[in-house]
């Protein structure tokens, strides 16, 4: 699996969308420039912060595997796959618009 994360490259938003069989995928390419600029900001300082992370992760499995150290590899994965589900929510949060994110009791509050 090390050899498919050491393949992977980065893709802009519009990048992602155009090879994408996702049928709002030309949608979302022609509105993402009409988008609020703070909110494009942010995503793209989001996408740049994933990409370094995922270049760190890469290179400490990497080590980890190389020098056989399985338990430390299992920690580096699971914690760099948790940092990464957390940014990507993140991301979705952006994209849909979604500001501030809610405690439990904020969300009590909605039902």
């Amino acid at each position: 699996m090390l050899d498919e994360i050491d393949n992977w490259s980065l893709q802009s938003y519009c990048d992602h969308f155009s090879t994408s069989s996702l049928t709002f995928a030309p949608l979302a390419i022609e509105l993402y420039p009409l988008a609020p600029e703070n909110l494009r900001h942010s995503l793209e300082k989001l996408i740049e912060q994933m990409e370094m992370m995922i270049i760190e992760t890469r290179t400490a499995l990497r080590q980890a595997h190389e020098a056989g150290e399985a338990a430390k590899f299992l920690e580096l994965a699971t914690l760099g796959s948790m940092q990464l589900q957390g940014m990507v929510d993140a991301g979705g949060a952006i994209v849909h618009g979604y500001e501030a994110s809610l405690d439990q009791d904020g969300i009590n509050k909605l039902f």
